[in-house]
């Protein structure tokens, strides 16, 4: 298994347990690092974009890598056949809501409650059910 798609299996499966353990707010870190993982083996994978071109673009356009991750598979999504529209509404709502998450889970001073934490680890599993389905990965 290429070694992204395997971190990215870790991190749901870690994020299960972080959260049967009482470790909401490094469950929430977890479940969208599942995501982009996926979706960065998934540009690697399908689009022959690696770790150095994806931080070149992101350099090039003054942004952050993530953003260009998040972007480039939302422009292959729409670019898929047989589209679902709502599924791909829901692909972004929840890859954005996970990402706000995230950065309140690693650097705001907030709490980080069981709902957040379950409802991050829904998403997560649906945002990677729709990645997992449009770009054919078992």
């Amino acid at each position: 298994m290429p070694h992204l798609l395997n971190k990215s299996e870790e991190n749901i499966k870690a994020a299960n347990k972080l959260i049967s353990s009482g470790y909401f707010a490094s469950s929430v870190h977890s479940s969208y690092y599942s995501c982009l993982q996926l979706m960065s083996h998934i540009l690697e994978k399908s689009f022959g974009m690696g770790f150095e071109k994806i931080n070149e673009l992101a350099s090039n356009e003054g942004t952050g890598s993530h953003v260009i991750i998040t972007n480039k598979i939302k422009d292959g999504l729409m670019g898929s056949k047989n589209k679902n529209f709502m599924e791909l509404q829901s692909f972004h709502a929840n890859i954005g809501i996970l990402k706000r998450k995230r950065v309140d889970a690693d650097y705001r001073n907030v709490v980080i409650e069981k709902k957040n934490s379950d409802d991050c680890f829904k998403m997560a599993n649906d945002a990677r059910a729709i990645l997992k389905k449009y770009f054919s990965i078992k």
